[in-house]
């Protein structure tokens, strides 16, 4: 959280509701929280349970259609083929996998947004020789 200087763009959170709110030409997503408060975005990205694509009950309540590029899980996200520049973008989860994604998503000009429902905490992996590549 630090190194990426991430802290601004995490809160805690947890969905249980989402409705498509059109805008114009243009679709967003209003994601109700427990809490009651709401969020905006035009881009929600799902980021749970590694490579295997799971979506909460709130997704499947969708009755509308949208757009599968607005709304996707992290397993269907190509940061090297996605236009993200001035995109606001709400990553919920809190692995290594939102991590990456919320990092990517910055370098890439998007305003990005963490949620998690529980608190955030770092974690140490050990890559061995790996990381030689990216220093």
């Amino acid at each position: 959280m630090d190194r990426w200087q991430l802290e601004d763009h995490v809160f805690p959170g947890q969905v249980v509701r989402i409705e498509p709110v059109p805008e114009g030409r243009r679709l967003r997503f209003r994601l109700w929280l427990a809490q009651g408060q709401s969020i905006l975005a035009r881009r929600v990205v799902v980021a749970n349970r590694g490579g295997t694509p799971h979506f909460p009950d709130w997704v499947k309540q969708i009755s509308t259609p949208y757009p599968g590029d607005r709304l996707c899980h992290s397993s269907q996200i190509d940061l090297r083929s996605t236009q993200l520049q001035g995109e606001q973008v709400l990553i919920i989860g809190g692995g290594l996998t939102s991590g990456h994604l919320a990092i990517g998503a910055i370098a890439s000009g998007a305003k990005v947004a963490l949620m998690h429902r529980r608190q955030f905490y770092e974690k140490l992996f050990e890559l061995g020789d790996c990381c030689r590549t990216f220093n």
